[in-house]
């Protein structure tokens, strides 16, 4: 009687837990005043970052002619397409954050003796002065 007692009593449980009745779920409230902003942006995008300007950047082509090499600032000149003569000095202290030049411009070599000059091979050649919005020089890119 008690082995058949046993298979009864888990046959019984087994019914009892798989016809547990299953609650129907509330259908969510919706409120009239609230605006559907779609779904939520993808995990891997920064929400909390601020949203920058488009950068906007005005080039002014121009001619090398040469360079000179200072204790913590770099002067380079050109000449505009009206033949106008352009300074441009640069800091080369590394902690000052000044625009951004081709080392080319500038001699190199071990051969070099004091601070380097202009790099003869890059006199001639034309270059843009990269300015934003402010007009403050940000780059010298190379005319390609």
């Amino acid at each position: 009687m008690k082995k058949l007692l046993l298979p009864i009593l888990f046959f019984a449980l087994l019914i009892a837990c798989n016809n547990e009745k299953e609650t129907p779920a509330e259908e969510p409230k919706t409120d009239s005043s609230v605006v559907d902003q779609g779904p939520p942006p993808p995990p891997d995008i920064d929400t909390t970052a601020p949203v920058l300007p488009p950068v906007t950047e005005t080039l002014q082509k121009v001619t090398y002619i040469s360079a000179t090499y200072y204790t913590g600032r770099v002067d380079f000149y050109f000449k505009d397409e009206n033949g106008k003569r352009i300074e441009v000095g640069i800091s080369n202290f590394p902690e000052d954050k000044g625009a951004k030049y081709p080392p080319s411009l500038l001699e190199s070599g071990e051969e070099l003796e004091g601070p380097p000059g202009e790099n003869p091979a890059m006199v001639g050649k034309q270059f843009y002065l990269v300015k934003n919005e402010a007009g403050k020089l940000i780059e010298i890119r190379p005319v390609k």
